[in-house]
């Protein structure tokens, strides 16, 4: 029976154990300092905020009138659904 199915553990995680413990030997299996893996933050220019300010008050607006267009079209399919189960058919405006 293999280790990663007895442990339920992924192949590619226990591989990569493995290899740590290869190249490594114990000190390659030791968790990583948190703060060593953590990435700088990075420090943003004021153009730089600007454009995000306005790139998510854009994303916003497109996200409202994605959501108005989807209501529009479901309205306008029940109203086509109704038309149909009445046996009449629908303006083309």
């Amino acid at each position: 029976m293999s280790a990663s199915v007895k442990y339920g553990l992924r192949s590619d995680i226990l591989k990569s154990w493995v290899n740590a413990y290869k190249s490594h030997g114990y000190d390659g299996l030791q968790r990583k300092n948190a703060h060593s893996m953590s990435k700088k933050k990075r420090i943003y220019t004021e153009d730089e905020l600007d454009e995000l300010e306005q790139l998510r008050r854009r994303n916003e607006w497109l996200e409202a009138e994605n959501a108005l267009l989807k209501k529009v079209r479901a309205l306008v399919e029940e109203k086509e659904a109704r038309l149909h189960a009445t046996g009449q058919k629908p303006s083309k405006n």
